[in-house]
């Protein structure tokens, strides 16, 4: 049963280190929590009301890096302690590098929560990412790259710069928080997304 999945266990707030908690204050008799995440653009707001969010793990893989490679995502649906829907997804590329698998993995996990049918704009989502290049460039990199004109602090073009910006323009209208996690340590779902990479590469060899 969905409820009783390892991800029901998952919080749908991110880790205290991402937001600001003010609250809880009353409106319209529902106790409410304002969650202000350190990204200025994005302010969530949770109440006791079993306020469902997406929390999404995704995992790339390469067999040569570069060389033929694959991505996985594992989409839950979360209300309040109970996952209501998951979704796996996967593909794989003739040639790509690791790091365009990861990237890929986040763009096409976040496409596909937002073209949901049950899906609000305001609808927190969570991704998870053993990979510090995907967490800690849209957390901390990016901005600075954007400033530079997408050059990195040595002046380097950015790399993968098309991925990035299309990781930008499909976040830019989502209330989205991006966590690192550590790979095969234990966490079902990231190990999970990670099968479903490396099962990607062979089925475009």
């Amino acid at each position: 049963m969905l409820g009783n999945s390892s991800a029901a266990k998952t919080p749908c707030l991110p880790k205290s280190n991402q937001l600001n908690t003010v609250g809880p204050r009353q409106l319209n008799g529902v106790a409410t929590i304002k969650l202000v995440t350190k990204r200025k653009d994005i302010h969530l707001t949770s109440t006791t009301k079993a306020l469902p969010c997406f929390v999404i793990h995704t995992d790339g893989a390469c067999s040569g890096n570069p060389g033929p490679g694959g991505w996985g995502a594992v989409v839950n649906k979360i209300e309040g302690e109970a996952t209501v829907d998951r979704v796996e997804l996967s593909a794989g590329e003739a040639a790509t590098t690791n790091n365009q698998m990861e990237l890929t993995a986040v763009i096409s996990a976040l496409t596909h929560v937002a073209e949901r049918p049950d899906f609000e704009t305001a609808t927190p989502i969570i991704v998870k990412s053993d990979s510090q290049y995907v967490v800690d460039g849209f957390n901390k990199w990016r901005h600075g790259w954007r400033k530079r004109g997408w050059r990195t602090a040595d002046k380097s073009p950015v790399k993968n710069l098309e991925l990035w910006k299309a990781l930008e323009l499909v976040a830019s209208t989502l209330a989205v928080t991006f966590e690192w996690v550590r790979g095969h340590n234990g966490d079902p779902e990231n190990e999970a997304a990670d099968a479903l990479a490396v099962a990607a590469i062979p089925a475009i060899r």
